[in-house]
């Protein structure tokens, strides 16, 4: 787990200079999940006017970088418009960017998770660290 972590750490660093910053860009194990089966969540205000565009381009570059057996350990990539409640919530709560926390059996969007790893949990509206 400490491979794929690191591999998709450095994507959020490579995406986050390219495109922006993200206010959020987590991985979340929901409690209903299949064994081991993650969810990539995703926020930034570089991909809130075509989400669905910003999530495709995250997902393929995941796709390409990560082995196959890594790839199946992700269930879905989400992407959030980085003004949703939820996404302020947390970053209210979490100040990371480009490092790693770790929370166990915790709720977040909503739904209990069994664990959450965030790579980057930021309040850009202010320019710093939520």
């Amino acid at each position: 787990m400490e491979e794929l972590i690191g591999k998709l750490a450095a994507i959020e660093r490579d995406f986050a200079n390219k495109k922006g910053s993200f206010s959020l860009f987590a991985l979340l194990l929901r409690e209903d999940a299949l064994p081991d089966r993650w969810d990539l969540v995703v926020a930034g205000p570089w991909m809130d006017d075509d989400i669905h565009a910003g999530q495709r381009e995250i997902a393929e570059v995941v796709q390409s970088r990560l082995k196959s057996e890594e790839v199946i350990r992700l269930s879905f990539v989400v992407a959030v418009n980085s003004t949703d409640p939820r996404v302020r919530e947390i970053n209210r709560e979490i100040s990371v960017e480009h490092g790693l926390e770790k929370f166990y059996h915790r709720e977040f969007f909503e739904m209990p998770m069994d664990k959450a790893i965030f790579i980057t949990s930021r309040n850009l509206d202010s320019g710093v660290a939520a």
